[in-house]
């Protein structure tokens, strides 16, 4: 029997994700280039630069300028990433230009170049942005900013949330190693503005914004603009807090982003340097803000109180030495005059959690108690330069306080089960010097499984529409496929196709995989249509004919008749239950 000529199209449904970031807008403010090379501070088409990093920056001169004035690629045009109109229109408006007048190695060097400069104290230099919402819905601005010196005071705003800074891309700066954000809202004290050149305000909606930057005592201004669209992301599941201590070498006691330590393992540890701070003076990973475990903004906020800063003197062996090598040091016989934590905002980051404090001194056998205003425990401190880490980590549990001189050793106490938003730690000193090395909080929500328990394996920063690693299909997508979410060469197993004659029937069979496990919280199905220009699709036209179970997928044959349409469009959909 002869075959009728049927077309047939296969999509992912909704699995292909518009690539993360990418299509972006962005702005660079050439500054003051006189006398210098033009290629220091101008971008051409094909220059990639940006912390969300992108090609077709578009150049705007002049102090005083609007969309008709921008410069290339596109003249009187904001194009984005790809070179194309994007729509947007911009003005701008400062005292002046400026330039750091570092010579030209990368391209985020010349983005961090040239300025728009705030040259007069009382009048902010302004950038006003309008039609968003015809290139975005919701979307993330870069505002990047600087001097040709730095630690120059400053706040940028988008109107709603003011950041204060201090500025650091002056010409001693490289970049784009040299980025470093800033998350600092507490104006209080211009003093202790942390260093910073570029600040995110993130989700916005407005179909116009304006981004303010006003110094604070000496010029400064903004080197730049991104437009980025907004992908929401999900947080970690552990924030951790090293106290440095007494510093005698810096290695010795401060925790990089990427060195793993703790009871409950993690990265991304933030430090505390000084005796007596707060949140603007964590240093690290994020200068000013408390991070999780994925290094992202946790929001939680943090001060803590001691008498001074203590130091056990063991050499790094383990990173997790490092954590209990520095602490906050009760060293006062002042009933009262203990060291204090309080943490806040703590329910922005989880409901349910647990605390873990890490207790110790410069000698074994000290008495001391630490307690989270409801549960106290008292212990010998065991934290010595003579205790190897994580191999002595020992958990306190005694709260029977009535005999200090029978206290067990220990060097970590959990409080379980805590929901409050703010909450407080103490530790007070018995008989000698002791303190707290660090603090981690720990969710402590149910056990998660499906895909929430695939994406924190995987330490995924974007959520199920997002897409980690930028090959165009989505987190969830790869986790309904077997695909790896961080490389793009791996986007699971595909589907599989034929054209069979059954009993006198053309059709067209098409197997697909899903996952067998019954507790994946997915449901997989297909959508067929024969007009994609009316773009209405229906999941009728087509029967299940079996199954076949391989491992960890199933595979499913369904089969659609040829007899009806002369074309088909189908479309795998992957969904959460």
């Amino acid at each position: 029997m002869k075959m009728k000529r049927f077309a047939v199209a296969l999509l992912l449904g909704a699995g292909w994700a518009a690539s993360s970031h990418g299509s972006t807008v962005g702005i660079n403010f050439v500054g003051n280039a006189g006398g210098v090379v033009a290629s220091n501070y101008n971008f051409s088409a094909t220059d990639m630069a940006g912390v969300v990093v992108q090609a077709n920056w578009n150049n705007g001169k002049t102090q005083t300028g609007s969309t008709t004035t921008i410069l290339g690629p596109q003249n009187g045009i904001l194009v984005d990433s790809t070179g194309v109109d994007s729509g947007l229109t911009i003005s701008w408006l400062a005292d002046g230009t400026g330039k750091a007048g570092r010579t030209e190695v990368s391209g985020d060097n010349v983005l961090m170049n040239g300025y728009l400069d705030d040259q007069l104290d009382g009048g902010d230099t302004t950038v006003t942005l309008a039609n968003l919402n015809q290139f975005e819905a919701q979307y993330d601005i870069y505002v990047y900013f600087g001097a040709g010196a730095d630690n120059r005071k400053a706040t940028v705003s988008n109107g709603d949330t003011p950041y204060g800074l201090k500025t650091f891309s002056s010409s001693i700066q490289s970049f784009p190693s040299n980025y470093v954000q800033v998350v600092n809202t507490d104006l209080s004290n211009p003093n202790i503005f942390p260093n910073g050149n570029y600040a995110v305000f993130p989700g916005m909606t407005n179909d116009s914004v304006t981004i303010s930057y006003l110094r604070n005592g000496a010029n400064s201004g903004i080197h730049g603009i991104q437009i980025v669209p907004h992908v929401p992301v999900q947080r970690g599941n552990a924030l951790g807090l090293n106290f440095v201590g007494n510093v005698a070498d810096l290695a010795d006691y401060n925790l990089a982003a990427d060195e793993t330590a703790g009871v409950v393992a993690q990265t991304n540890w933030n430090n505390g340097p000084l005796a007596v701070g707060a949140t603007v003076n964590v240093g690290g990973p994020l200068n000013g803000a408390l991070v999780d475990n994925k290094g992202l903004n946790s929001a939680v906020a943090v001060s803590w109180m001691a008498n001074g800063k203590g130091r056990v003197g063991r050499a790094a062996v383990s990173n997790d030495n490092v954590l209990m090598n520095g602490y906050l040091d009760d060293s006062s016989t002042d009933v009262g005059n203990n060291v204090t934590i309080m943490f806040s905002n703590v329910n922005q980051f989880v409901s349910s959690y647990d605390v873990y404090v890490y207790v110790g001194a410069g000698a074994d056998n000290r008495r001391g108690f630490v307690s989270n205003g409801t549960t106290t425990n008292g212990f010998n401190t065991y934290s010595s330069s003579s205790r190897d880490f994580p191999v002595d980590y020992t958990s306190i549990t005694n709260t029977d306080l009535s005999d200090p001189s029978s206290f067990p050793q220990g060097n970590y106490a959990v409080f379980s089960g805590m929901t409050n938003d703010q909450f407080t730690i103490t530790y007070e000193r018995e008989n000698a010097n002791g303190g707290i090395h660090g603090i981690q909080i720990v969710d402590a929500s149910p056990a998660e499984s499906g895909y929430a328990a695939w994406y924190n394996f995987y330490g995924l920063v974007e959520g199920p529409e997002g897409d980690d690693d930028h090959d165009g299909l989505s987190n969830l997508y790869e986790y309904g496929l077997e695909g790896d979410p961080k490389d793009p060469g791996d986007q699971g197993e595909p589907s599989v196709y034929s054209l069979n004659e059954e009993a006198g029937t053309n059709w067209f069979v098409y197997v697909h995989p899903q996952l067998s496990d019954p507790d994946s919280g997915l449901v997989y199905y297909l959508e067929l249509t024969d007009d994609l220009v009316s773009n209405v699709w229906t999941n009728d036209g087509y029967e299940v004919t079996g199954t076949n179970f391989v491992d960890t997928l199933d595979y499913v044959s369904n089969r659609v008749s040829t007899a009806t349409n002369d074309q088909q469009f189908i479309q795998l959909i992957i969904e959460q239950l």
